[in-house]
């Protein structure tokens, strides 16, 4: 079978991306060799990675290192816009490494790139284009990021594109059998409305929290971290709240779906300036995860998934201010959104499905057109 090169700087840790773990694991099942060249944490996964190289230091010797990892790999597979940036300077460091093609699992978009005029930021801009140049697949996690995407770097268009929505696939997602502090919340909690990840202003201002403190009927729990501790100073000024809880951290992957499991309704919030944050869609790992679980979702009314969650019955898109009648509906509704949940969520988002489709145009039919559309192509369906 054949050999892929994953490349992922962020020192985030594997864990913090699905879409990664998740493309290691479709290959590994498919026989083919994963090597990985990351910054961050590979624990949990090493039974899918046949070797692991890593980055350190600054931008130059990352390049340095991508250039020195010797072999050919069948496919190569950049994810983040760093990602690209590195792939690109390493082409003219006498790369050891060769390659057949060049993939871009799109997480997020450079949106601003262009923005500015010093000469670091066009030279940024620049990289970032002779780095797509060299792409020769794109995986876009959402149609209309697709669209943001395109319009950022126009000269891509004849780039053929695949959409994998940023959904799990359960089987490579552990789940613990307990976990004390939040059984016992689950125990005082009539409705327990979860959510998980980072607790930044951007996401959460304070006028949400002054929200939900007039919403009696449901326990609202809040685990995370943020940096410059705005989280922490939440969960001091809500400390004697008590439909308000806060657990301020990281948690492990089997804890992080435990909470899932055993919660009644995921709180899926984004409210940015940022547009990778406004067109966030189906590339939203938060939304999947819940949905993964058969979790209704309530969300502040984003417009990017609003027609997903509302058309689908798979939960409540509103404005913050309607926040209390949205919980009530969940709450007496609760069974019919799981049930819509379960019958409709698999048929629309399902990484496997998606990933494979994406694997059979590029490597099955190796010496074959891309039975792909071009971006131009599908505007005009």
């Amino acid at each position: 079978m054949g050999r892929v090169l994953h490349i992922l700087l962020n020192p985030k840790g594997l864990d913090k991306y699905p879409s990664v773990y998740n493309a290691l694991y479709c290959w590994s099942k498919l026989g083919w060799s994963n090597y990985i060249i990351t910054s961050g944490g590979t624990d949990e996964f090493t039974a899918l990675i046949t070797q692991e190289y890593r980055f350190s230091g600054g931008y130059a010797k990352r390049a340095a290192q991508l250039a020195y990892i010797s072999g050919y790999f069948d496919i190569a597979i950049v994810y983040d816009p760093q990602d690209v940036e590195a792939f690109y300077a390493t082409r003219y460091l006498f790369p050891r490494n060769a390659y057949r093609k060049l993939v871009h699992h799109c997480l997020e978009i450079p949106v601003g790139s262009s923005n500015g005029r010093s000469l670091f930021t066009k030279l940024l801009h620049k990289m970032l284009g002779g780095g797509y140049q060299l792409i020769d697949h794109l995986i876009i996690q959402d149609k209309s990021r697709g669209d943001l995407f395109f319009n950022t770097f126009p000269g891509l268009k004849t780039v053929p594109w695949h959409l994998v929505t940023n959904s799990f696939i359960n089987v490579t997602e552990p789940v613990a059998p307990s976990l004390r502090w939040f059984d016992d919340l689950r125990t005082q909690s009539k409705f327990l409305v979860l959510y998980t990840g980072t607790i930044e202003r951007w996401a959460f201002p304070e006028r949400l929290f002054e929200t939900l403190l007039g919403i009696q009927d449901a326990t609202f729990l809040f685990s995370g971290w943020s940096d410059g501790g705005y989280a922490e100073g939440l969960a001091e000024r809500y400390r004697m709240a008590s439909n308000i809880r806060f657990h301020i951290g990281a948690k492990r992957r089997a804890e992080f779906n435990y909470m899932v499991a055993n919660a009644d309704v995921g709180l899926v919030c984004y409210e940015s300036p940022d547009q990778n944050v406004r067109e966030v869609g189906l590339s939203s790992g938060k939304l999947h995860k819940f949905l993964s679980f058969q979790k209704p979702v309530l969300t502040n009314g984003i417009s990017s998934l609003h027609h997903f969650i509302t058309h689908n019955g798979f939960g409540m898109s509103v404005p913050v201010g309607d926040f209390r009648a949205a919980v009530r509906q969940l709450a007496d509704s609760h069974q019919t959104f799981c049930e819509n949940i379960r019958k409709r969520y698999t048929a629309l988002c399902n990484f496997e499905e998606e990933y494979m489709a994406f694997v059979q145009a590029v490597v099955n039919r190796a010496h074959e057109p891309d039975n792909v559309l071009t971006f131009e192509e599908s505007r005009a369906c």
